[in-house]
């Protein structure tokens, strides 16, 4: 049997998972894991990710109500975050193997200190390195050019479905990460001095979210 397969089926979920829940979002823990491998000579090969990702942050990753499974469709699409042009946590594609950019090594290192709670994650402290490639306006810029804006643009009204597949998780999940989430796009829409449009449909969506939980 292939030792690197071997290593992947022997992982254990080693952390907590109110531990990793904390960590702000999906790419940074795929980032995590392509660390773990590489630190244990594993190819980062598609497969080997996401199997290696489900394996270490199950209730990050499991596939709806069959928690055994993992999401491959979800962690297809936040691989595909990682890429230069978005992230820049990583290069590569699933036909060719995957490598951390710089970046993607301090985020790495950065969630490997959280995990271990030798870091206090504090929202309201965005990291230089975040401040780079994840600011607060960049993620505004991310949800109005995205379909739940503008399906609400069309409509003027706010889809269940959409909400929980931009925020990308399983319906009725993490419902306090995606409050602090709406909570900051409102803080930053008012910073920025946006439009009227945008206040009034994060106000929108702050209060179909509260209905919905």
């Amino acid at each position: 049997m292939n030792k690197d397969i071997e290593f992947i089926r022997a992982i254990k979920p080693v952390f907590k998972s109110e531990m990793y829940d904390k960590i702000s979002s999906r790419e940074k823990l795929i980032a995590y894991t392509m660390y773990f491998l590489e630190k244990n000579n594993i190819p980062m090969l598609f497969n080997y990710i996401c199997i290696a990702t489900y394996k270490l942050f199950p209730d990050r990753f499991y596939f709806g109500d069959f928690k055994e499974f993992p999401h491959i469709e979800m962690l297809n699409r936040t691989i595909l975050h990682l890429r230069p042009k978005e992230r820049n946590y990583a290069t590569g594609s699933v036909r060719s193997n995957y490598k951390l950019t710089e970046l993607g090594y301090q985020i790495a290192l950065e969630v490997e200190e959280e995990l271990s709670g030798k870091k206090n994650i504090n929202k309201s402290k965005i990291t230089a390195i975040d401040s780079v490639k994840k600011t607060s306006d960049s993620e505004l810029k991310k949800i109005i050019q995205n379909k739940l804006f503008k399906n609400w643009e069309d409509t003027g009204k706010i889809s269940e479905f959409d909400i929980w597949n931009y925020f990308e998780v399983t319906p009725y999940s993490r419902t306090g990460f995606i409050k602090n989430q709406i909570d900051e796009l409102k803080m930053t829409a008012k910073k920025i001095k946006s439009d009227k449009k945008i206040i009034t449909f994060l106000n929108e969506l702050e209060s179909t979210f509260k209905i919905l939980i």
